[in-house]
């Protein structure tokens, strides 16, 4: 049987709300409909989406009543007759491309009914925000083919437009010679060997252009985050589609996923509504697993964190990190070898704070060192099997 698949993860878009919770994944094979009862109260409906097609399986290049995968319905949708189909979806396959398609309201597809976007305008593996409208303002008349209520696609459309005038629509179709009762009752998803593999998410339905384009009014729209060991550093690279008012990014890393230090910062771009990429290298990272995440600052001070994300770092020497920490300072060392010995603190002019004795088991090893530190830098040494570490912080 067709499944359709609740995956981990959502689909985003530039100044697009960011879905909270998980994404379908549309499959590809036998006829199968999901779809959810709705009521609407005026002559129109609007519906948006996001949807992310990765490959061509299984669509084809002619227009047919098997390649449609959206509408909407003029009845329940546990009895919504085929005839009582608005506002069709459909896909093609172009040569290397694919484009979409509106129907309006007839239950039979052929030349001149769907209406598809220019041939070979529309990427694989790209994430789209599709919006889609069904207009029954005006009356049927079968004998008068202007009067046909119209459907209306947009591809993309520009975000300045988001929560505010609608704009020219990509796809408009007026074909049809059904007559229908003038409310919508359903919104359906359908599947078969004709409609694409695709992930699907975010879908609104209003009976407004701003109701299903509200602009995000989330800080940062965060769209990847990742980190990569590169020689002795651990490179940490992310991606914004948009921001308002933001003041920087504090990195946080950690050893076991649970306690986070602040290792640096970056000042953030503070209003953009264009991609904006940033880099930061970890210079000092531990050997093995090194947990990160991003703490995103306001102007106004309010804060958002990140996913966790985890890069591992082959280390065979001994290390040490210092990491400023309430009660004093925090170590995180690396023992090549089983000894005892003992750690240094100075105050950065070079007044001796504090030493304390320590037993290091080969492998990873954590110390709280009290002291009462006022704002400044600081170093702690250590001498391990005859190599002398040191390391810098700030308190």
């Amino acid at each position: 049987a067709t499944v359709f698949n609740v995956s981990s993860g959502s689909l985003s878009y530039a100044n697009f709300p960011i879905a909270s919770g998980n994404k379908i994944s549309l499959p590809n094979g036998a006829v199968r409909d999901i779809g959810r009862q709705i009521l609407t109260a005026g002559n129109v409906i609007y519906a948006s989406f996001l949807i992310n097609i990765p490959t061509n399986t299984g669509l084809n290049g002619t227009i047919g009543d098997t390649n449609t995968f959206f509408h909407f319905g003029n009845g329940t949708f546990s009895n919504f007759a085929v005839g009582g189909v608005l506002c069709r979806l459909s896909i093609r396959k172009n040569a290397t491309t694919f484009s979409l398609g509106i129907q309006n309201n007839n239950n039979i597809e052929g030349s001149g009914m769907v209406a598809y976007s220019a041939s070979g305008d529309l990427t694989y593996g790209q994430t789209y925000l599709i919006v889609v409208k069904y207009d029954n303002s005006v009356p049927v008349n079968i004998n008068t083919p202007s009067t046909y209520h119209v459907a209306s696609l947009w591809i993309n459309p520009a975000s300045s437009s988001f929560n505010s005038t609608e704009p020219t629509p990509t796809l408009t179709n007026s074909s049809g010679s059904n007559t229908f009762a003038n409310a919508v009752q359903s919104i359906i998803l359908r599947t078969s060997a004709q409609t694409p593999i695709a992930d699907f998410d975010e879908l609104r339905v209003g009976t407004t252009w701003a109701s299903v384009t509200t602009e995000s009014t989330l800080p940062v729209t965060l769209t990847s985050f990742i980190a990569k060991a590169v020689d002795k550093n651990i490179v940490l690279k992310w991606v914004t589609a948009s921001e308002q008012n933001s003041a920087s990014f504090n990195i946080l890393r950690s050893l076991d996923g649970k306690q986070f230090f602040k290792i640096g910062e970056v000042n953030a771009m503070g209003n953009s509504k264009s991609v904006t990429n940033y880099t930061f290298t970890d210079d000092a990272p531990y050997a093995g697993n090194n947990y990160y995440k991003l703490e995103q600052v306001d102007i106004d001070g309010s804060k958002d964190f990140s996913e966790i994300i985890v890069a591992k770092f082959n280390l065979q020497k001994s290390s040490l990190v210092a990491y400023s920490a309430s009660s004093g300072v925090n170590l995180n060392i690396y023992a090549d070898v089983a000894s005892k010995s003992n750690i240094h603190l100075f105050s950065l002019s070079g007044q001796k704070i504090s030493e304390t004795n320590v037993s290091l088991n080969k492998g990873y090893n954590n110390f709280d060192i009290k002291a009462d530190l006022q704002p400044g830098v600081y170093v702690v040494k250590l001498l391990l099997n005859g190599n002398l570490l040191y390391n810098k912080f700030i308190k």
